[in-house]
């Protein structure tokens, strides 16, 4: 059984907090797009024209960096137990440098990030194009659909992107933020260990659940040492929409000690629910 003192359970609770605050302005700013993108649609011959997806996920990938290594440092300063580092990680003054260059142009995101942005784009654009199809052929032909009424169609089906858009960056927000903290902590002597954990609710997944099932069990509560290979496979997300999260352990925490010295908690020694044949970092 693990052991999660008052300060680790305020930590994840504050971290969970910030995670999905990042997330609800994105979805709230990606509506803000798709609304106005189909504000400007007025002719059935008019060309769709797509909203700038590309800027607006690579800002998300900004915001949710930033956010979860600033929520890293402050974690450090809380830290009372542990002794004051050497030096201080540099991720997050990397990670603004990187911003202000993207900013105005002088760096480009990796492949995947705009392959995401790619993804939604062309969903973006064939909802719209095939209810544009749809809808406007009896206008087109004589009939009595007016324009106000295809326009309607069009934004109807512009706004099936949404659930598809959530789904990505809810996944790719828990990719980021978990990738960045462990970054931050990578760089940490004194955190050693990492615990995973698994948001408990109806809509926890074999995969994360602790949970023995034909004789696999989920991931959460289970320890990875810094250097062991199973941790880069499977720092969360590990499937769709996957909310689980890393917390770091620190060797002088006494509880986390406990964690640390458990080998009967380390995920090297337990037969894993395999992760979905489908699913690609």
């Amino acid at each position: 059984m693990i052991s999660l003192s008052r300060f680790d359970i305020t930590r994840l609770k504050n971290s969970a907090k910030v995670a999905q605050a990042i997330e609800n302005r994105w979805v709230k700013k990606f509506e803000e797009v798709i609304n106005q993108a189909t504000k400007t649609i007025s002719d059935p011959i008019q060309e769709i024209t797509s909203p700038d997806f590309e800027k607006l996920f690579v800002e998300h990938w900004f915001n949710t960096q930033i956010e979860a290594l600033t929520l890293a440092e402050r974690e450090t300063e809380l830290e009372k137990k542990a002794p004051k580092l050497a030096a201080r990680p540099k991720t997050l003054a990397d990670i603004l440098r990187l911003y202000d260059a993207w900013r105005v142009g002088r760096y480009q995101p990796s492949r995947r990030i705009l392959k995401r942005a790619k993804d939604m784009k062309e969903f973006y654009i064939k909802s719209v194009q095939k209810a544009w199809k749809k809808y406007s052929e009896d206008f087109r032909y004589g009939g009595h659909t007016t324009q106000e009424e295809i326009k309607d169609k069009v934004r109807s089906a512009a706004k099936t992107s949404i659930p598809r858009a959530q789904t990505i960056v809810r996944t790719e927000t828990t990719r980021y933020y978990n990738q960045a903290r462990k970054d931050y902590y990578d760089k940490t002597p004194d955190v050693t260990h990492y615990l995973f954990l698994a948001i408990r609710d109806k809509a926890t997944t074999p995969w994360c659940a602790p949970q023995v099932v034909n004789g696999k069990r989920g991931r959460s509560g289970l320890v990875y040492a810094k250097d062991d290979p199973l941790l880069k496979a499977e720092t969360p997300p590990v499937h769709w929409n996957c909310r689980s999260e890393l917390l770091p352990l620190n060797r002088f925490n006494p509880s986390h000690k406990k964690m640390i010295a458990n080998p009967a908690l380390y995920r090297r020694n337990h037969s894993c629910t395999p992760l979905p044949p489908e699913w690609t970092k």
